[in-house]
């Protein structure tokens, strides 16, 4: 990949390597959507490309790291590598290049007002019994004026043209940034972003260890990021869709939703988010996660990193380990 469009490059990567299905068929996003994902879960299934979604003019990506495989891809190294290699790239951390907006594809498009209708994005109905339609692949970047940047993997809710509710569980950052700073707490909600800065934000990190610098140490080269047009975030330059939002002050009831454990949360508070601006690049496709049952790509994804700071960390006590196993179930 030549870090250029790591999220276009990747699916080229997983064409060659017969790891992508394109889906041209009408689907539903009513629970039809979410069966393809649940039957590519089941059985260690391709990542899906879904070209037609009912209602919608933009194609969307599911399943893309369902398999540790395409996390392996993705890094340029073999599954075997993985742990080893994972932490020696993340003992150094490398910053994002800051490029100007138009050098940022992420820029191609900007809508703000009316025309900044999050009805527009496909959000799913996944499970039987979830409260709404949910964006479940948002990278939620955050930023505080004290302790900086963070990017976090949340659900996120719809709850009009204009509105998200993101439910950030209190022990995450971003709970902090917003409770902290009340009303008017920037936050962006990124989909469609190179694959490696998904797979650190799924990991948890320290207060001030910015994912992005994550993500450039797992490359071995920075990653473009931009300012936002209407917060004061820095966001991937090469991401499909960047939903713009700041907090409102305002809690409202959010769920049920049927998490990637398998059970049902309950329904409970969460921030209203107003959209104050969504930015794409030219026929953007649109990111997306199953959430439900296990197996899910929830439950492959998230362990790789934290599996690999683990493993130094017990071998520099117990040299004869070889390997750790930490599996999905």
């Amino acid at each position: 990949m030549n870090n250029d469009d790591p999220f276009r490059d990747f699916l080229e990567l997983l064409t060659m390597e017969n790891q992508l299905l394109h889906i041209e068929e009408e689907v539903d996003p009513h629970y039809e959507l979410s069966a393809f994902c649940r039957h590519a879960a089941d059985d260690d299934g391709p990542a899906l490309l879904f070209n037609n979604i009912k209602g919608y003019r933009m194609p969307a990506l599911a399943n893309m790291f369902g398999t540790r495989k395409r996390i392996a891809l993705a890094l340029g190294i073999s599954e075997e590598e993985m742990s080893v290699e994972i932490a020696e790239r993340l003992k150094k951390r490398i910053p994002p290049q800051i490029v100007d907006s138009e050098h940022a594809k992420c820029h191609e498009v900007v809508l703000k007002g009316d025309d900044a209708d999050l009805t527009a994005i496909p959000a799913p109905f996944w499970n039987v019994g979830d409260g709404g339609n949910y964006i479940t692949a948002g990278l939620n970047i955050g930023q505080h004026p004290a302790w900086g940047h963070n990017a976090g993997i949340y659900r996120n809710m719809v709850r009009n043209k204009h509105e998200i509710l993101a439910q950030i569980a209190p022990d995450h950052q971003q709970r902090l940034f917003y409770e902290d700073m009340g009303a008017g707490c920037p936050m962006a909600i990124v989909l469609g972003a190179d694959p490696l800065l998904y797979l650190a934000a799924g990991s948890d990190f320290p207060l001030g260890d910015f994912e992005m610098d994550v993500a450039g140490a797992l490359r071995g080269k920075p990653l473009r990021a931009t300012k936002a047009k209407t917060i004061d975030v820095l966001v991937p330059a090469d991401a499909e869709i960047v939903i713009e939002t700041v907090y409102t002050g305002e809690k409202v009831e959010e769920g049920p939703f049927n998490e990637f454990t398998g059970y049902q949360s309950e329904v409970r508070d969460a921030p209203v988010w107003r959209v104050t601006a969504i930015t794409t690049r030219c026929n953007p496709i649109m990111q997306m996660a199953y959430a439900g049952k296990p197996p899910n790509e929830n439950i492959v994804f998230w362990r790789e990193l934290e599996d690999a700071v683990a493993q130094e960390m017990m071998c520099r006590r117990f040299p004869f380990i070889s390997a750790v196993a930490r599996p999905a179930a």
